[in-house]
């Protein structure tokens, strides 16, 4: 065997160790590449499963779903408010008190015609299409009954009055009370009590009068036969022991 041919064998065996090591490398890279593109995949599905973006779109549902109910909830109660309102228009409008029935169609077309009320299904455009347009038509005040209460002979219905603190300072917020009824000094210290059924001339009343801060009073007062003006004093109240 010649060195040539030893050579040729050596260069053979080399060739075909180098080819073997080419189609290694090559394999790894498209194993490389295959692994690539799945972490690329994995990469592109998993921003959609992110559990941030998960919990951002979830809030988002959430108070769009909020807002329409809130809309619808506001729209019904508007609807509801408003046919409130209509029906208490429509009750007052035939309220004509004379008892016709064109009046109270007059008034119910002129309310439609300013759109203060619906008539969707055309009902009272069909019921009053016969009766003439005009104006509305008001109902009549009511007579109110004459007042029972008269006051007696002899007798006085209001009595008036001062309220100071102890630097005769006057005073305001005092609710002074006689008879059922009450009244509440102005800056200026004074009141004015109005009594229902009036109290006799020479009758000796007492009033009581409190106000927070301060010790209740209850002054006395013989009825005059004209507006005088009953004057007290009310004092600071006494610290809790």
């Amino acid at each position: 065997m010649t060195i040539t041919t030893l050579e040729e064998r050596k260069f053979e065996s080399e060739k075909a160790a180098r080819t073997r090591e080419l189609e290694i490398r090559e394999r790894e890279v498209s194993a490389k590449e295959r692994e690539i593109e799945v972490k690329e995949r994995e990469l592109r599905r998993s921003r959609w499963f992110n559990p941030t973006f998960l919990a951002l779109c979830a809030a988002a549902i959430g108070l769009f779903g909020s807002f329409l109910v809130a809309r619808v909830n506001n729209e019904n109660t508007q609807e509801v408010e408003r046919m409130q309102a209509e029906s208490n228009i429509t009750l007052e409008a035939i309220k004509t008190g004379t008892g016709n029935t064109d009046a109270a169609c007059k008034n119910l077309v002129f309310l439609v015609s300013l759109g203060l009320i619906r008539d969707v299904p055309g009902k009272i455009q069909a019921v009053c299409k016969d009766v003439p347009l005009g104006p509305p038509s008001l109902p009549a005040e009511p007579q109110r009954a004459p007042s029972s209460f008269t006051p007696i002979q002899g007798t006085v219905t209001s009595i008036e009055g001062e309220v100071v603190d102890d630097n005769n300072h006057p005073l305001a917020g005092v609710k002074v009370e006689l008879a059922g009824s009450s009244a509440v000094s102005n800056a200026t210290g004074r009141f004015r009590i109005e009594v229902a059924r009036g109290l006799e001339i020479g009758q000796r009343v007492q009033f009581t009068a409190t106000k927070e801060g301060y010790a209740p009073a209850y002054p006395t007062l013989a009825v005059p036969s004209s507006f005088e003006y009953l004057h007290f004093i009310m004092s600071k109240a006494a610290p809790p022991q």
